[in-house]
């Protein structure tokens, strides 16, 4: 557990701002807000990626798109958290009131952890991911050149989506 947070946190904080850049030329589209939300989240799951093949030895591509719901919702209700123990040193009673408003959030996190991991979730999200990547590295294939810091994170991206879909 921890050295996956760590792990994780490290992934957010090396990967954020290359993914990011990356997601900006390739999908301007997108707003702001969810492209930084899929950056570190991809960011945080190639960093954890070699821990759980060493531990467990598998990493579903499921659990990106499930992390894309969850991680928003767990901030949610983990800030929703910090304002409970706050309210709860000054009025307990008042706390459990906070902590019901944390509710909406944490069946979010739940329900993400449900459909994901359901067969016909695990299997569209599968297709999902290598989509992704396999439009990830077309559109590498296809793009003029440019700076190579964000063409080598663009394919990097990219390899870790297909490969990652493709391994058993």
């Amino acid at each position: 557990g921890f050295v996956l947070s760590v792990a994780a946190t490290a992934g957010v904080i090396v990967g954020l701002g290359p993914i990011e850049r990356v997601l900006g030329i390739h999908v301007p589209w997108l707003p702001a807000p969810l492209r930084r939300i899929l950056a570190a989240t991809c960011g945080a799951q190639v960093a954890v990626a070699p821990i759980l093949l060493l531990v467990g030895g598998t990493v579903h591509p499921a659990s990106l798109p499930a992390n894309l719901v969850a991680v928003p919702a767990a901030g949610v209700a983990g800030a929703i958290g910090g304002v409970m123990a706050l309210v709860a040193l000054l009025a307990p009673g008042v706390a459990s009131v906070v902590a019901v408003v944390a509710r909406p959030a944490l069946r979010l996190v739940l329900l993400s952890a449900r459909v994901f991991s359901a067969p016909r979730g695990r299997d569209a999200a599968v297709v999902g991911v290598l989509v992704l990547g396999l439009w990830v590295l077309a559109r590498m294939a296809l793009a003029h050149r440019g700076p190579s810091s964000p063409r080598t994170a663009t394919v990097t991206v990219g390899v870790v989506l297909v490969v990652g879909v493709l391994l058993p």
